[in-house]
C-alpha cells in the first residue's frame, strides 16, 4: 500500500542510496544511483526520457527513478518509475518518441510494443534461430514485477504510460486498446494510459516556462528556446 512504499523510499534514503530532495518549485526529486545505470553509458537518459523525467516530476508531483535494471532481464531495463505521494499513484513509463508522423504505431503495433516493453514478450528478431526468449516463449514479465517490488511498487497498482510522439488512432480505438490490454493481461483499464509527447508533455512543461523552476535544466533549455521564438520575430 501507499505506506509500505513511502517506507520503501525512506529506507532507501537511510541507506545513503537514495537522497531527497526538492527543486525551488516544490518538485520532489529522490536519486537513485544504483538505479541510474543509463542507457548510453554517459550517465545521461536520452532527452525524451529525461524530457518525460520532468514532465512526471514537475506537473505530477512525482518522484522518480530512472533506467532501472530488470533482474535477470537479459539487459532490459525500465525508462522510468515515478511515484506520487499525494495520490498514491505509481507509474512505470517507456519513451519512444520520433517527430516524424508516417512512424507513429498503428493499433496492432502499439499491442506489440506493450507485450514488449511492459510484459516482458521478445521480439522475433531471429525467425530461423531455435533458442532466441521467443523460439522458447520465454516472457519476462515477472522480472519486470519484481524490480516493482523492489521499490515498493505492487504490480496490480502500477500505471503502465506508454509516451509516444502522438497516437493517429483516434480516442475510441485507443480506449479498446487498452480493456484488451487490461483483459489479456488480467488487470484494470486504470493500469494503462497513453500519453502524446506532442500534445501532453511538452504543452505542460511550457506552462512553467517563466516560474521559480529555473534549476531544473530541461525547463530553462525550453525558456532560452521561447526567448530565442521572441527575440527573432
Amino acid at each position: 500500500g501507499r505506506r509500505e512504499r513511502l517506507q520503501a523510499y525512506r529506507t532507501s534514503r537511510d541507506n545513503g542510496a537514495a537522497p531527497v530532495r526538492r527543486d525551488s518549485g516544490g518538485a520532489i526529486f529522490i536519486d537513485f544511483p544504483a538505479a541510474n545505470k543509463h542507457k548510453n553509458g554517459d550517465g545521461n537518459m536520452n532527452a525524451t526520457e529525461r524530457i518525460v523525467e520532468s514532465y512526471f516530476r514537475i506537473e505530477r508531483k512525482c518522484f522518480t527513478i530512472t533506467d532501472i535494471k530488470i533482474p535477470k532481464g537479459n539487459n532490459r531495463q525500465i525508462d522510468i518509475l515515478a511515484y506520487s505521494l499525494k495520490s498514491g499513484e505509481c507509474y512505470h513509463i517507456e519513451v519512444g518518441v520520433t517527430h516524424c508522423e508516417n512512424w507513429c504505431a498503428d493499433i496492432e503495433k502499439l499491442d506489440a510494443k506493450f507485450g514488449y516493453k511492459f510484459f516482458g514478450f521478445p521480439k522475433n528478431k531471429r525467425p530461423s534461430n531455435p533458442n532466441t526468449d521467443y523460439a522458447k516463449e520465454k516472457t519476462y514479465r515477472q522480472n519486470i514485477e519484481k524490480a516493482y517490488e523492489n521499490y515498493g511498487f505492487k504490480p496490480t497498482d502500477v500505471i503502465r504510460v506508454l509516451c509516444s510522439w502522438y497516437f493517429k488512432e483516434d480516442k475510441k480505438k485507443l480506449e479498446e486498446l487498452i480493456k484488451k490490454e487490461a483483459n489479456k493481461y488480467k488487470l484494470e483499464k486504470k493500469n494503462f494510459e497513453f500519453l502524446s509527447f506532442r500534445d501532453d508533455v511538452i504543452p505542460k512543461i511550457q506552462e512553467y516556462i517563466g516560474t521559480a523552476h529555473y534549476d531544473d535544466e530541461i525547463l530553462r533549455t525550453f525558456s532560452l528556446l521561447c526567448q530565442y521564438e521572441k527575440q527573432k520575430k
